[in-house]
C-alpha cells in the first residue's frame, strides 16, 4: 500500500525545485559542519572546495533558503541552516547504518534466515549441523519450521522460507536448485510373533513422501497391510514395534535402539534433499548451512 505521504510529497514544491534532497550535498554540509569550514571538508572529503560550493549553493538555490551567513571572517549556519544541518547528520548516518547492515547482510553476518525441515531433519540428521551454524552466525537469527516435505516445498515456492530440507519431491529445476543431502535406507522392524508380512502395521501417514514409498514397495511384493496405527512421529512408530504391537517401516536413525535388534531388511531408500529458489540471491547463510549439513552427514555416514 502506497504511504500516504507520497503523492504528497512527490507533488510539493519548494522553491523552484521538486522536494529533494541530494545525499552527496548533505554529506558535504555533515562535514563542513564537523570540521568548521570548507576547505577542512575538502581535504577530508578528497574533493575541490567548489564542488562543495556549488552543491551548497545549489541546496540554497532549490530550498530558497539561506544555509551559511558570514560572521566576521567566518561563515556559521543559519537557523535553517542548523535546521537542516541535523536533519543531515541524521540522514547520512542512517545511511551508512544502513550500508553496513546491507554489507553484512551479504557476506551472511546478519538478517533472518528462514529454513523449513521434516521432523526427521529435525531430530537427528541436522542438529549438529544448526549447531554449528549457530557457532558461526551468531547474529543472524534462525528461523525453523517443521512440517512434512509437501507443505514445506509449498511455503519455499511462495517465498516464505530461504531453505527447506525434505524428502525428494519431483520440482521443476528451472526454478529450483536440488541438492542431496543424504540417502537413507528404510528397514522393516517386525517383533518377535508379528508376521512380517501381514502385520499388524504401525505407519507413516498417507500422503506423506516416506509412506508413499512403502506403499509402493508393498504392492510390489504384494503386501495389503493391515494398519492398527498411522503417525509422523517415529517414535511412536518405534513404541508400537517395542511394545510388540505392530511391524514398522523406519529409518535406522528414526528407529529407538531397543528395537534395533527387530530389523529384518531393507524396504526402500528415501532422499534428504535441500531445496533453494534459484531467483534468490546468493545466501552466504543458507549455502552454509547446506555445507554443514553436508559435511555432517557425510561424517555420519563415515561412522555408521
Amino acid at each position: 500500500m502506497e504511504h500516504p505521504n507520497v503523492k504528497k510529497l512527490a507533488s510539493t514544491k519548494l522553491g523552484n525545485d521538486n522536494f529533494d534532497f541530494r545525499l552527496k550535498s548533505l554529506l558535504y554540509l555533515v562535514e563542513i559542519e564537523n570540521t568548521g569550514s570548507q576547505a577542512d571538508a575538502s581535504e577530508k572529503l578528497g574533493v575541490t572546495q567548489s564542488a562543495i560550493s556549488q552543491n551548497i549553493e545549489a541546496m540554497e538555490q532549490d530550498w530558497g533558503i539561506q544555509i551559511f551567513e558570514a560572521k566576521g571572517k567566518t561563515r556559521v549556519l543559519t537557523e535553517a541552516g542548523r535546521a537542516l544541518a541535523d536533519y543531515a547528520n541524521e540522514v547520512v548516518g542512517r545511511t551508512f547504518e544502513v550500508r553496513d547492515w546491507l554489507h553484512s547482510l551479504r557476506e551472511g553476518k546478519q538478517g533472518i534466515l528462514k529454513v523449513g525441515m521434516i521432523d526427521s531433519a529435525n531430530l537427528y540428521i541436522l542438529p549438529s549441523a544448526l549447531s554449528e551454524f549457530r557457532k558461526k552466525f551468531a547474529d543472524v537469527e534462525l528461523h525453523l519450521v517443521i512440517d512434512s516435505s509437501q507443505p514445506l516445498f509449498e511455503r519455499l515456492a511462495n517465498f516464505k522460507l530461504d531453505l527447506v530440507f525434505v524428502n525428494y519431491i519431483p520440482v521443476d529445476e528451472r526454478y529450483f536448485n536440488v541438492i542431496d543431502v543424504v540417502t537413507e535406507p528404510l528397514f522393516l522392524y517386525s517383533p518377535k510373533g508379528l508376521d512380517a508380512k501381514t502385520g499388524p502395521w504401525a505407519l507413516y501417514p498417507p500422503g506423506s513422501i516416506t509412506r508413499q514409498m512403502i506403499d509402493h514397495k508393498f504392492y510390489d511384493e504384494g503386501i495389503d497391510p493391515n494398519i492398527s496405527l498411522e503417525s509422523s512421529n517415529p517414535k511412536i512408530l518405534s513404541q508400537m514395534v517395542q511394545l510388540g504391537f505392530c511391524n514398522a517401516v523406519l529409518p535406522a536413525g528414526e528407529a529407538s535402539e531397543e528395537i534395533a535388534p527387530l530389523k529384518c531388511r531393507k524396504i526402500a531408500e528415501r532422499r534428504l534433499v535441500a531445496l533453494t529458489r534459484k531467483t534468490s540471491p546468493n545466501d552466504t547463510r543458507a549455502q552454509s548451512l547446506i555445507e554443514f549439513a553436508l559435511n555432517k552427514c557425510s561424517l555420519r555416514n563415515k561412522t555408521s
